[in-house]
């Protein structure tokens, strides 16, 4: 007689869309749902992204040990549709506060004669390291027309200091600030600050080219803003033709910095004379975007 011995099979780990499910305490699908809906790119006020790239923004969400759902981090497109992890100012908090060596750090602000901030200096001290890391950011350098740098430049330029004095310290590497993504998209950065660690390369590639590609490419209209006329007549305050669909992702991105009524009032204020220079198509389009949300 022969025996049949039964044969035990470990059981299978969790996928990572369960895993990070369980962490925030939701049902897979409601934390699929809300992660789309919360920390990935939008378009026409809806989620623009395939459940493949969610699927490798939640490696790089978890890789740092970021909450996408509190917008620790969140992730937005490229002009070139690859998408690029975007860390806010308390994923950079967060990822100092957990080093094991952080030990603290402090802010100088610089102030010139007439008592405006020109620059501001993060000092950042290590447990395992003699000398602390020192990083000065420059108003000149890094300030924007957004509305939040138009409102408390000191308090971006502040933010923005410690996001590079992190990157310095700790080696915070293959993500951005928002500030930096908007210089990375306009042209005024060249390429990332550092390069992605290889497990999650494939999410973070710069699109950026060396070099111009002599083919004309093939342009498909895949929003109004595209079909809109190549310029607005209006300009920025360096005197560049401001194009329409760069007006456009700038106010969409501005848009989701909006966190009260206020914000948004002061926003539709600072951005009215541009649009009304916008065509017809564009111009719509930027109302839709600074429409109350349901």
């Amino acid at each position: 007689m022969t025996s049949t011995a039964a044969v035990r099979f470990a059981p299978q780990e969790a996928g990572l869309l369960a895993t990070m499910s369980r962490k925030y305490g939701l049902a897979a699908d409601v934390f699929e749902r809300t992660m789309a809906a919360v920390a990935m790119p939008q378009k026409d006020g809806k989620p623009d992204c395939s459940r493949e790239e969610l699927i490798s923004c939640l490696v790089v969400a978890n890789e740092h040990d970021l909450n996408p759902l509190t917008k620790e981090i969140y992730f937005m497109r490229t002009k070139s549709g690859i998408i690029q992890p975007i860390v806010s100012v308390d994923g950079w908090v967060k990822k100092l506060n957990k080093h094991p060596q952080f030990d603290g750090m402090e802010f100088e602000d610089h102030i010139d004669e007439d008592g405006k901030m020109t620059a501001c200096t993060i000092i950042i001290y290590r447990k395992d390291r003699s000398r602390p890391t020192k990083v000065t950011e420059y108003m000149s350098e890094c300030k924007g027309n957004s509305v939040p740098w138009l409102k408390t430049e000191r308090r971006m330029l502040r933010h923005r200091t410690l996001t590079q004095g992190a990157r310095y310290s700790i080696g915070f590497a293959g993500v951005m600030d928002y500030d930096e993504f908007e210089q990375w998209q306009s042209g005024q950065l060249s390429r990332l600050p550092a390069a992605p660690s290889k497990a999650i390369e494939h999410a973070v590639a710069p699109d950026i080219p060396e070099e111009e590609d002599e083919t004309p490419a093939v342009t498909t209209v895949s929003d109004p803003v595209t079909a809109a006329a190549d310029q607005v007549d209006d300009t920025r305050e360096d005197g560049n033709a401001l194009k329409v669909h760069d007006f456009l992702e700038d106010l969409r991105a501005e848009r989701r910095l909006c966190a009260s009524d206020q914000d948004l009032i002061d926003l539709r204020e600072n951005r009215a004379d541009a649009i009304t220079r916008l065509p017809g198509p564009a111009q719509e389009y930027a109302q839709e975007i600074l429409a109350d949300e349901d």
